[in-house]
């Protein structure tokens, strides 16, 4: 009975190990890097385009912020 246990686990192991190298050949995961802002803007994910955006804000936040303290007097 326990034999018949392990037999099945390691057979089972042994498929799941086998259709992992088969998902990972089909993907092929490549690196392609891309330097800043030299990427077409149609050519962005979503969640990039998200990243950017937010990123943007964040910057134009701080800028006014710090204008607004470097010219309180002004106010």
């Amino acid at each position: 009975m326990e034999t018949e246990t392990i037999d099945f686990i390691v057979t089972a192991l042994e498929t799941l190990l086998g259709d992992v190298d088969d998902v990972q050949e089909q993907l092929q995961i490549q690196d392609d890097p891309r330097p800043f802002l030299t990427t077409p803007f149609e050519e962005y994910s979503v969640t990039e385009g998200f990243l950017l955006a937010l990123f943007l804000c964040v910057f134009a936040k701080t800028i006014i912020k710090i204008l607004k303290e470097g010219f309180y007097w002004l106010l």
